[in-house]
């Protein structure tokens, strides 16, 4: 369930926060493990994507990215 400020965010963004919340829920079994996140959103893997680090200008983002640094995963 969205609380309201969650409903009122981009569809990107609910995506984006619904992975960090999966890895964080599953994240006894998931450290020290290379695995795959597969998305519909391909904006989604744009903001998971080492390539395009410098091009992240939000600040939430850029802290879903340091919290998900310690795992080992391809996103497609």
């Amino acid at each position: 369930m969205l609380n309201k400020c969650e409903l009122r965010q981009s569809s990107v963004e609910n995506e984006a926060s619904a992975i960090v919340e999966v890895i964080i829920k599953w994240m006894h079994y998931l450290l020290g493990h290379k695995f795959t996140i597969v998305t519909d959103q391909r904006s989604v893997t744009f903001m998971y994507s080492v390539k395009h680090l410098s091009k992240i200008k939000n600040g939430k983002v850029m802290r879903w990215r340091l919290l998900l640094s310690e795992f080992d995963f391809d996103i497609v």
